[in-house]
């Protein structure tokens, strides 16, 4: 029995999850223009294509208007290995009957955690030019009037099949580092911990059960 339980603990820990991120990841990866880094980890490697801050031209705090989409990691989000970008923005952008290419994603976030992912982007205008990048509040839907919209569709309610939590327009973009090493190292911590805890419990169990059944046969 108690072999079956390891098996299964490590079977678990061992399943792939999109949080948290441990890679660089890049968005908007079919186009060539906007085509970016939106999520970076604190690793030695140098980023492979740009960062999405070269996109937009942010305010002296580093704001910019944008959409904030919070998705909900649970059971049946396990074993994704990477976010599923093309389906958010095709569902995002058949809902708001915009261009899929008109979705600018500008990040794409776990924010150091295993359960929380977190896409910020914003609806680009018809008349939005890329070759004069970056842009500008000017070149962008108003990101009020798309929240508001997203939040009146019950449709929305997964983003394509990921419960979502929140949904807001919002000027503060998440920091675009985090550290993964540090969160995979207290999440590994936290499984270890639970792992033992749950066969030390079984084993007393086990333990018992053969007292018993050892008491019984001297009784006979």
């Amino acid at each position: 029995m108690l072999r079956w339980v390891l098996v299964l603990n490590l079977a678990a820990l061992a399943l792939g999850s999109m949080c948290p991120m441990e890679e660089h990841q890049i968005c908007n990866g079919d186009s060539f223009e906007h085509k970016c880094v939106c999520a970076m980890t604190r690793e030695e490697s140098a980023p492979p294509e740009v960062s999405c801050n070269q996109l937009i031209d942010r305010d002296e705090n580093g704001n910019f208007p944008v959409v904030s989409v919070t998705l909900k990691i649970d059971d049946s989000s396990e074993g994704r290995e990477e976010w599923p970008e093309e389906d958010f923005v095709n569902k995002i952008a058949s809902a708001l009957r915009v261009d899929d290419e008109d979705v600018l994603v500008l990040r794409a976030s776990c924010e150091g955690t295993d359960d929380t992912l977190v896409v910020q982007f914003a609806i680009l205008k018809k008349d939005a030019n890329s070759s004069d990048l970056p842009y500008d509040e000017d070149d962008f839907v108003d990101a009020i009037s798309i929240a508001q919209r997203m939040k009146s569709m019950s449709h929305l309610a997964k983003i394509p099949d990921i419960p979502v939590e929140s949904i807001e327009a919002t000027e503060e973009l998440v920091d675009i580092e985090f550290d993964s090493e540090n969160s995979k190292l207290v999440y590994q911590a936290i499984g270890a911990g639970v792992f033992c805890i749950v066969s030390s419990i079984l084993a007393i169990i086990v333990a018992c059960r053969s007292k018993d059944y050892s008491d019984d046969l001297q009784k006979a």
